[in-house]
């Protein structure tokens, strides 16, 4: 039988390397996270071979003493907690004294500190966790550390590591994380040719952040989210429809200025998000979340790049009502032109960061160099020596309610449950124009854009006709506006069909209107077995319906609507989905709206009068969300006669 031993100084060091030093990227969000610590404004990485062979993280924050340089390469010692109480309250992002020792163990080490106001700093090198060198020596007041070939006597961890330029990349977009997570400190990283791959002003501007982490594109395509939910505080940027992306790696959360992957919180966007957005686009977002401390657990991955919430569900409510509440008041018929090419910037929002660049950045690993910023640094009002505290001045308190984590089969009667909150919540959680981030603060930007041309708007608007029978031509106040029948006639049938009160039982159950003269329709046995077997799920989407014979069937009655539904379409719509999915889920039963909706709704060359079109027009005012099908496809856009006049070179 084995023999349990104790484990030498050195294994231990290489087996806490292994949790928290993964590749480069890891040692770099180390370092970093300290020099964020110690009150660093400047923040500066180079970085040779995809870090692999060089890491130099260099800051201007406080330093440290002697004593304190030799304890930070020692296990277990730290500055930032005294006893086990301390762990639920961290506000802080690094042990200096934890993940410095576990680097050494597998990299040649140099460190140089200076506290401010001293006349000399201090210099250790290791290597393989073992100090070499120590002394005085002559640097800047702050911190360099230098790591020199990572994992050279761990090949086993070695070998997993990709190529240089892929681990650069990696660097590169835990960096533009981060740089998110503080946009008052100035971010740079270099790489061995002297290329800026990221460059931050550190104006404590979060639109200039996200201008430099990602591109202007972005920047200027996004709308600030603000929400109250106590104790949760929500503040922030999300993109517009218009500006979808096809994948989420623009989505950064960032809970207590730490930037985490919560499964929760990606599911409450993509929720509020739905009917808003084409399926399979996603919003680019920036999300500033505010929590007290003692409300999460962030010592559930040995990189904090997860965390515990004290109650997923209302953290999910908070984030879908503030996310939707944002996009409908930031909605209104948009503009297809490309507004950067227009020299209209009355109706638009003008970015003009603090910096020059080069050339635009399309990801975090092809940034383009930025010059060098010439505004003056932020004065934190801080002394360095001090270690900033981050939210440690949070002025609530909340008594947790342990839950159980929330799954994805109760994300569903979540929304539902959110759709139905009372409006004076939302109005208490969301208060457009009030404590918005600092977007609109000094003179990077010009202004935020002003409310796009809403579908109230269209009231007097004078009816041009109709093209291809398919979409409708409007003329109002100067614009152009295209309505495609098709989707705005889907969403008002949609939405009449969502809205439907609940009856004792908690079940949906929609009223219904009996059909002047009842409907015969054909169908096959399998459709008639189908329909008797989900005969209460459609009884309660508000249809009545009787077999007649073995092929037919005869409809009664149909969902009380404002708009008129084609019985026929809707059921064959009905018989389609049920069989294909059991539609006795809270999920597929919207998912069944969206397919009645779309049948029953007027097609391509289905001609209208002006009464119909002034009939749908006044429908689309009721609606929550009119600007868009339940699938997320635009309903309306429009043109002004300047972006007609640059279309037909009559300005330039």
């Amino acid at each position: 039988m084995p023999v349990i031993r104790e484990l030498d100084p050195v294994t231990i060091n290489h087996i806490a390397a292994g949790e928290v030093v993964e590749r480069p990227a890891s040692v770099v969000k180390e370092l970093v996270d300290n020099a964020l610590d110690a009150g660093a404004s400047q923040i500066s990485a180079y970085i040779k071979s995809g870090g692999i062979s060089e890491i130099t993280v260099k800051d201007n924050g406080g330093g440290m003493a002697d004593e304190d340089a030799m304890n930070c390469l020692l296990s277990h010692y730290t500055s930032k907690i005294r006893q086990i109480g301390d762990l639920e309250s961290i506000t802080t992002m690094g042990f200096r004294g934890e993940a410095l020792p576990s680097i050494a163990s597998v990299s040649r080490l140099w460190l140089r500190t200076r506290e401010p106001g001293a006349e000399y700093g201090y210099e250790i090198k290791a290597e393989g966790g073992k100090i070499t060198e120590s002394g005085t020596c002559a640097c800047p007041e702050g911190t360099s550390v230098t790591v020199n070939d990572l994992f050279y006597n761990t090949p086993a961890r070695y070998k997993f590591l990709k190529k240089d330029s892929l681990e650069a990349g990696y660097i590169a977009d835990m960096m533009g994380k981060l740089a998110l997570t503080r946009p008052d400190v100035s971010f740079r990283l270099v790489n061995e040719e002297g290329k800026t791959m990221l460059y931050t002003p550190g104006n404590n501007d979060l639109l200039s952040a996200i201008y430099a982490v990602f591109d202007r594109k972005t920047a200027e395509g996004m709308v600030p989210v603000t929400g109250i939910h106590e104790p949760l505080r929500i503040s922030g940027y999300i993109s517009t429809p218009e500006n979808a992306r096809g994948n989420r790696s623009r989505q950064v959360f960032i809970v207590n200025g730490r930037s985490i992957s919560s499964r929760t919180l990606t599911a409450a966007v993509d929720e509020a998000i739905r009917g808003w957005f084409v399926k399979s686009r996603f919003p680019a977002l920036v999300l500033q979340i505010t929590v007290p401390p003692e409300l999460i657990d962030i010592n559930v991955h040995p990189q904090k790049s997860e965390l515990r919430f004290w109650n997923d569900r209302e953290v999910f409510r908070a984030i879908y009502h503030t996310v939707q509440n944002t996009l409908a008041a930031a909605a209104g018929i948009p503009s297809m032109l490309d507004q950067q090419k227009t020299s209209d910037q009355s109706d638009q929002r003008e970015v003009i960061p603090t910096t020059d660049t080069a050339t635009e950045r399309t990801s975090l690993t092809d940034a383009s160099p930025a010059k060098e910023n010439k505004q003056k640094q932020v004065n934190t009002g801080k002394d360095k020596r001090f270690y900033q505290q981050g939210v440690n001045d949070i002025p609530f308190t909340y008594v947790a309610d342990q839950t159980k984590t929330l799954t994805e089969s109760e994300v569903s009667s979540l929304t539902e449950n959110n759709k139905q909150a009372d409006l004076t919540d939302q109005k208490r959680e969301y208060f457009p124009g009030e404590g918005s981030p600092q977007a609109t603060s000094g003179d990077e930007y010009k202004q935020m854009p002003i409310a796009q041309l809403k579908v109230s708007s269209l009231k007097e608007a004078r009816i041009i006709g109709t093209y291809a029978n398919t979409y409708i031509l409007l003329e109002t106040k100067g614009e152009l506006v295209i309505i495609d029948q098709h989707a705005a006639h889907e969403r008002i049938l949609y939405e009449g069909l969502l809205s439907r009160t609940n009856d004792k039982t908690g079940r949906h159950k929609h009223s219904s209107q009996i059909l002047l003269w009842p409907h015969k329709m054909k169908i096959s046995e399998l459709e008639a077995s189908v329909l008797e077997e989900y005969r209460e799920q459609i009884l309660n989407l508000g249809f009545d319906f009787e077999l007649f014979g073995t092929d037919t069937i005869v409809i009664r009655a149909v969902p009380e609507l404002q708009a008129e539904l084609n019985p026929e379409f809707a059921i064959a719509a009905i018989i389609e989905a049920c069989m294909t999915e059991n539609p006795r889920s809270e999920e597929r039963r919207k998912e069944i709206l969206h397919d009645i909706a779309c049948k029953a709704a007027v097609k391509s060359n289905d001609k209208l009068d002006d009464i119909e079109i002034k009939k749908l027009l006044t429908d689309l005012e009721d609606l929550d969300n009119p600007y868009h099908c339940p699938h997320g496809r635009p309903v309306l856009i429009r043109f002004s006669r300047k972006d007609l006049d640059k279309m037909f070179r009559r300005i330039v």
